[in-house]
């Protein structure tokens, strides 16, 4: 269990430098500080996940 949370919080920090981020934010933190960042990104989850599922 605790690789997983490793690897997921190495993946967080990978997508947070990639994105100029300090590792410092938060998912949470991202989403107050951009909601409607927050907001497209969903929609595009969503999109992408039905383009595959289709």
């Amino acid at each position: 269990m605790t690789k997983w949370l490793a690897a997921i919080q190495q993946t967080m920090s990978r997508f947070k430098r990639s994105m100029g981020l300090p590792d410092s934010i938060g998912i949470l933190g991202l989403i107050r500080m951009c909601p409607i960042l927050a907001f497209v990104s969903l929609l595009l989850l969503v999109a992408v996940g039905v383009m595959v599922l289709g």
